[in-house]
This record gives C-alpha cells, sequence and structure tokens, in this order.
C-alpha cells in the first residue's frame, strides 16, 4: 500500500496546486451556465418553452454547432433590422470566442502537467489568473444573454 508521502509525489498537477484546480472548475461551470442561458435565449427567438430551446440547443454535440444553430435560428425568426438580432449575433461572436478559450485551456493543461514535475509555480499561477478572468469574462456574457432574453421577449 503505497504511503501518503508516495502518493503526493505521484499527484497530479491539478491534485498538486488547489488553486489551479478550483480555477479549472469555475470556467468549466461558469460555460456550463452560459451554455444553459443560449439555449433559453434560442427558446426566446424561436417562442419555444425555454426547456424546449435547452434540448434543440444542446443537441448538438460540438460547443460550435450549437452557436451556429443559435445563429442561424435567430437570424431566421428575428427581423434583420432588428436590435434583438443583433445582440444575439454579438453574443455568439462573443461565445464562439469564449468556447475558443475554453478548449485552449485543455492544452494549457497538457501543457502545464507535461513539465517535469507538473510546471513551474510562475506557469501554473499564469494559467490559473488566465483561467479566472475567463470565468470572469463568461459570467458577463451570461448577465448580457438574460437581458437580450427579456429584450427578445419584449420584441415578439
Amino acid at each position: 500500500m503505497p504511503t501518503h508521502k508516495k502518493s503526493a509525489a505521484r499527484s497530479s498537477v491539478l491534485g498538486k496546486s488547489a488553486s489551479y484546480a478550483r480555477a479549472i472548475g469555475l470556467a468549466t461551470g461558469e460555460m456550463a451556465i452560459l451554455e444553459n442561458l443560449l439555449g433559453q435565449m434560442m427558446a426566446a427567438a424561436l417562442k419555444l418553452d425555454p426547456k424546449v430551446g435547452q434540448i434543440i440547443y444542446l443537441s448538438s454535440h460540438t460547443a460550435f454547432g450549437r452557436v451556429a444553430t443559435l445563429d442561424i435560428a435567430a437570424a431566421s425568426v428575428l427581423p434583420a433590422t432588428s436590435l434583438a438580432l443583433g445582440r444575439v449575433r454579438t453574443v455568439a461572436k462573443r461565445a464562439r470566442e469564449l468556447l475558443q478559450a475554453h478548449h485552449q485551456m485543455a492544452h494549457d493543461i497538457w501543457d502545464v502537467a507535461g513539465a517535469p514535475r507538473g510546471g513551474s509555480p510562475a506557469k501554473i499561477a499564469a494559467h490559473t489568473a488566465k483561467l479566472l478572468q475567463q470565468a470572469a469574462s463568461v459570467r458577463d456574457l451570461a448577465d448580457e444573454v438574460r437581458i437580450i432574453i427579456r429584450q427578445v421577449h419584449r420584441t415578439a
């Protein structure tokens, strides 16, 4: 049976840096909240129950495909010159950028985890700060999506 000392030596970079692991979880959780709201925004545009919109939105297996579906659905039902459509398109663009940043997170983890002894404290701290900023950006966009959902309901 391995001793505690050996287990600690064998832990991953996530086990060695609680703040890094927490930042990964926070960024991932915030992205999940945003994706549910994007589904509700699709429902608002299509005049569907929010749960139905989420089901449609989340049925695609790729995050980028989901945003493309939202973009197409909104363009097909909202007036081309409406402020609501412009805001949905802006949100879709920002969501794609945040999704790309979220996907980059996996590459960053590989970079840190593949380094000798799990990466330097400075590298881990830099990745942690980047993730916390990403989580804040996702939260900001989620707040904006909530406002847009109300606006789309008023436009309909």
